[in-house]
């Protein structure tokens, strides 16, 4: 939905290959309120809108795509920092001026997959590894919220039994520190915002 919640990105996916990866997707703006489809943007999966809701930002296959939500016209195109790696999430910073990809990594054997974000230098269009998270949120300036991939925790001191854990963090992209806001026998599924 887009910021003013007036228009709808929508990806159609007309079929699906056998790891179950979507095909031949088109990306649609839509009517909030009536649902009517406008033209066809493109073959783009995954948009997310910028903050003014002047852009969208999608993926394409092995790249990154920054179109203009009025002509629906590409104004940047830039190649995906690991071609190999399924794309999962965009995150644009509050601000309208740079943002994250999310790209499937490691899953740490919990069967839930994480992601390696990369940070997009609109400027020299070069991405910068930050962090592999399982999902994340831009605060404000260059703090980022995000869920720490899955680990294991002892249930006491020295003992056997453990559990699936995942801690909440916040992560400064200007100084690459990392401070932990849980910790112990916590697992933190998901986050959402609630506005500004």
């Amino acid at each position: 939905v887009s910021p003013e919640g007036r228009r709808l990105a929508l990806v159609i996916a007309r079929s699906y290959d056998k790891d179950g990866q979507s095909q031949n997707v088109r990306l649609f703006v839509a009517d909030a309120a009536t649902g009517r489809l406008r033209t066809a943007v493109g073959k783009y999966d995954g948009p997310r809108w910028s903050p003014d809701g002047t852009r969208i930002a999608a993926f394409f296959d092995g790249g990154l795509a920054i179109l203009d939500a009025t002509t629906r016209q590409e104004i940047e195109r830039v190649m995906l920092p690991k071609r190999d790696a399924p794309s999962d999430d965009i995150v644009w910073s509050p601000d309208g001026k740079s943002l994250l990809a999310g790209l499937y990594g490691e899953n740490g054997g919990a069967g839930d997959p994480q992601n390696d974000y990369f940070l997009l230098n609109p400027a020299t269009r070069t991405w910068t590894p930050e962090m592999t998270a399982r999902r994340l949120l831009w605060l404000r300036g260059e703090m980022v919220l995000y869920l720490r991939p899955y680990g294991t925790t002892p249930l006491a001191p020295a003992s056997a039994h453990s559990v699936w854990t995942s801690q909440l963090a916040v992560y400064d992209l200007a100084s690459h520190k990392d401070t932990a806001l849980t910790s112990g026998l916590v697992l933190n599924d998901d986050l959402s915002t609630c506005g500004h």
